[in-house]
């Protein structure tokens, strides 16, 4: 299983370009973490992705992003799980797509 893992005050961005990413299955992140996740699947990608997010920490930030482009025969489903465990935690989730 694929971790990230953000420490306290850290910032990390990371793109995943599918289907070669090793996108991450659990990020977790600690008090006053950033993360920003961008996931792009391409035409001719099909895939099931799924992500849990847990801000451990107060003032933690999760920012989940995604773009894919199907064919005819392509899917392309993505749940992503987001935890506030602790309070004045923000996350966002975005994902657009064209079938």
């Amino acid at each position: 299983m694929n971790e990230l893992y953000v420490k306290a005050n850290e910032t990390v961005r990371k793109v995943y370009l599918l289907p070669d990413a090793d996108l991450p299955e659990n990020i977790v992140l600690e008090r006053d973490a950033k993360v920003e996740v961008v996931v792009l699947a391409m035409p001719g990608v099909s895939c099931d992705l799924k992500m849990d997010v847990r801000l451990a920490g107060e003032g933690a930030e999760a920012n989940v992003f995604g773009a894919y482009v199907c064919g005819d025969q392509e899917t392309v489903r993505i749940a992503v799980d987001m935890h506030h465990d602790l309070p004045h935690c923000n996350s966002r989730q975005l994902f657009k797509g064209l079938a």
